[in-house]
């Protein structure tokens, strides 16, 4: 793993050894070893840089916490400043911003929950398009695909949402058309997809070209 950016807490100066994921929070970083442990590394005030011990598929660093799927029994675990465990038929997870997070279900629903303005509030939902294969927590957003098209809903003050500037939950168009998506991920105030066809498209927040992906 190499990792690059601020280090003050020590967040981008990687232990040695090999990983199968790694996921960048808000002041520290985790990664996934082949055997399924989880590695932290930076800021641990709250504990999120101290995982639990088990083996793990998926990993995701928030803020100040951090959030893993076991890797036998589909349970998720959160440790840091949202500690828990649940069992369930989770199939992706999403923690990786703010004090939010959002899972997928095997049923094709979501759940988010935390400060998540995702939804007005904790809750199951599923969405009339199709099952959702992939979420994504931002700042204070989120995003879902479903049938190949992205869906975001929260704070639009940047334009996170969509690029048509709605406040709700909209398919989201590229140059004027549905284009399906194979993965989608929400930031801080801005949004990134990636599309069937290797295109990355961006929108919300640009202030630093965060959401002017390079065109090579």
């Amino acid at each position: 793993v190499v990792c690059w950016g601020s280090d003050d807490d020590g967040q981008s100066s990687s232990p040695g050894g090999t990983f199968t994921a790694v996921s960048a929070g808000g002041f520290h970083t985790c990664g996934l070893r082949s055997d399924g442990t989880v590695v932290c590394w930076g800021l641990d005030d709250e504990g999120q840089s101290t995982p639990e011990p088990a083996e793990f598929k998926t990993i995701s660093a928030g803020d100040k916490h951090t959030c893993a799927l076991h890797a036998h029994d589909n349970w998720f675990f959160c440790w840091g400043n949202l500690m828990g465990s649940a069992p369930g038929d989770f199939v992706q997870m999403s923690a990786d911003h703010g004090t939010q997070i959002c899972v997928v279900h095997s049923d094709g629903t979501a759940t988010c929950w935390g400060e998540n303005y995702a939804n007005g509030g904790p809750g199951r939902f599923s969405v009339n398009l199709g099952p959702i294969t992939a979420v994504s927590a931002g700042g204070d957003h989120a995003c879902a695909i479903a049938a190949g098209a992205v869906l975001c809903w929260g704070d639009n003050s940047n334009g996170q949402l969509s690029t048509s500037g709605a406040g709700k939950a909209v398919v989201i168009a590229v140059d004027g058309e549905v284009v399906p998506f194979i993965a989608v991920s929400a930031g801080g105030l801005h949004t990134c997809g990636l599309t069937q066809d290797g295109r990355v498209h961006c929108w919300g927040d640009d202030h630093r070209g965060q959401a002017t992906p390079p065109t090579s």
